[in-house]
């Protein structure tokens, strides 16, 4: 018998596949929700649970960098546009937050071997602007972006057993490290039935 020895990526996507088998047979509910847009009649299909990345800056005392990243699906009238919501604010121990610089919307994921670099939308489209049920941050100050992505990417997203995140137009060049993990919900989102 010839002996098999699995490259790294390969075992780290096997860990990965385990991991979110795992978590898929816990009793925590990972499956999108749906939310009818009242103002448009539009449905809007949410992950259950964001990704939440953070960073910690070194030399501010107590500063931190978070990122949230909430996958939502849109149908309008039988027409599926699929977005990736950022919302970016910082936390200060002891002072004010400021408000994040809106023109800075770049993001730069990287999972695994792959990399996605997104570009943001001129605007967030008005059915998702700073809406509770899409996860906003509370109390802080923040900037939010959207940007078109496709089910097959989040699939891979999701499907990464390592996941960064930089923000390539901001001086800071330390990637923000996941905090929250929504892989199993993002996972479930983008492998979900249905015309999309």
């Amino acid at each position: 018998m010839i002996p098999i020895h699995p490259s790294a990526p390969a075992l780290r996507r096997l860990a990965c596949a385990a991991a979110l088998l795992l978590a898929g047979c816990a009793s925590v509910d990972v499956a999108p929700l749906e939310k009818l847009d009242e103002r448009s009649g539009d449905t809007l299909i949410i992950v259950r649970q964001p990704l939440e990345f953070v960073r910690v800056r070194p030399s501010l005392d107590g500063t931190r960098d978070f990122v949230r990243l909430v996958a939502v699906e849109e149908d309008h009238v039988g027409q599926y546009n699929t977005w990736l919501l950022a919302y970016r604010w910082t936390t200060i121990d002891k002072a004010p937050s400021p408000v994040p610089d809106e023109r800075l919307g770049a993001l730069q994921l990287q999972g695994d071997d792959r990399q996605w670099s997104l570009q943001p939308l001129a605007a967030v489209p008005d059915s998702l602007r700073a809406r509770r049920d899409l996860y906003a941050p509370a109390p802080a100050p923040f900037a939010a972006w959207a940007y078109r992505v496709s089910l097959s990417d989040l699939n891979v997203i999701a499907a990464s057993a390592v996941l960064t995140l930089r923000l390539p137009q901001e001086e800071i060049a330390d990637p923000l490290q996941l905090l929250g993990d929504g892989r199993p919900a993002l996972l479930q989102f983008a492998q979900r039935e249905g015309p999309h």
